[in-house]
């Protein structure tokens, strides 16, 4: 699930990157190389955003923030459930989802997708040959028809 998501944020990137050539060769935009991880940052302020309300009631229990704290968690687990796997694995006898800097983390595959994904696009340069797929010549284009 992982794989396919930064698959996606890649290639929706990587048409970006290729879009904004054309404005970059003629000059109506300046070339920016992290405007990919800042598309990816943007869009992943909600994921932050619940990484701190996670932290903050690890820090703060018993009060009105650990309620918000585990509301968090809940809302984490359910917007991030590409990572659900990752997040299950036992680290010292614990869930990687019961540690709060971990929150911190995930999205950090995304923001490295888009970078890289936005400056391939941007110099019309293609992975395409990792995914792409070569199908079995079927019987009839053998025969020729």
């Amino acid at each position: 699930a992982i794989l396919f998501y930064l698959f996606l944020l890649y290639t929706m990137t990587w048409d970006i990157g290729y879009r904004d050539k054309v404005s970059v060769e003629t000059g109506r935009k300046r070339e920016n190389v992290f405007t990919g991880a800042l598309i990816s940052i943007c869009a992943n302020s909600i994921n932050f955003l619940l990484a701190i309300f996670i932290m903050l009631a690890n820090f703060l229990p018993e009060s009105f923030i650990s309620d918000i704290g585990g509301i968090s968690v809940s809302a984490a687990l359910l917007i991030e459930g590409m990572y659900t796997g990752l997040l299950a694995i036992k680290l010292a006898g614990s869930a990687l989802s019961s540690y709060w800097f971990v929150y911190f983390l995930l999205p950090l595959p995304a923001i490295l997708t888009c970078f890289i994904a936005y400056n391939t696009g941007i110099r019309d340069f293609k992975l395409k040959m990792l995914f792409s797929v070569k199908l079995p010549e079927s019987a009839n284009q053998k025969k020729g028809k």
